[in-house]
């Protein structure tokens, strides 16, 4: 019997191309580090965050890196996020990248992810790619989009209707279904934010 080692059994993965290694990373400079190390190692990669993206775009479209970007919403509070912009997201898809919009929930509460995707829009991003950044992009950056991200038979019947635009911060839930089930309107409702 032997033990097996989990940091190497990992690192083992990420080399043999069995997933990609997802990186958190605001600045450009981090960002470029990390792919001259992907590079020399050969493992693919996904940028959590990119803040700084649009000034290596050309880099990331080479390497076809998907991004997730954000959080976009809240202060600068440190020097990584002293460049973050809602239309990086608009730059970031007009160049061709695989692109999802982020709350990084606890820090910015992603109950409000359509609010960011708003904001992207405010800022060029069209709506029909600000609604795929929060549903079948993530979905196929995850992995996951033969079971989420879209509406299509087989996969998991979670959906929401709303009673308006859902990129109008007055919209509310209409209805939500869960594995196809009707979920209870009373377990809804939203805490107030302060």
């Amino acid at each position: 019997m032997f033990e097996i080692d989990c940091d190497l059994d990992a690192i083992c993965g990420l080399t043999a191309g069995n997933y990609p290694a997802r990186c958190h990373a605001h600045r450009a400079i981090d960002m470029l580090t990390t792919m001259r190390i992907a590079d020399e190692f050969k493992f693919k990669l996904i940028f959590e965050h990119a803040t700084e993206c649009e000034h290596i775009m050309e880099e990331l479209v080479k390497r076809k890196i998907p991004v997730v970007i954000g959080p976009t919403f809240g202060s600068r509070t440190k020097i990584e996020v002293q460049h973050k912009r809602f239309n990086t997201v608009a730059a970031a898809v007009s160049a061709g990248l695989l692109v999802a919009i982020t709350a990084d929930h606890s820090v910015s509460p992603l109950r409000y992810l359509n609010v960011y995707a708003a904001l992207a829009i405010r800022e060029g991003l069209s709506e029909t790619d600000a609604l795929k950044c929060i549903t079948i992009n993530p979905a196929i950056i995850c992995g996951v989009e033969n079971r989420l991200g879209s509406i299509e038979k087989g996969k998991d019947a979670d959906l929401v209707l709303w009673n308006g635009d859902p990129f109008d911060v007055r919209t509310k839930p209409h209805t939500v279904w869960i594995n196809g089930n009707v979920v209870d309107q009373s377990i809804m409702t939203f805490p107030k934010l302060w």
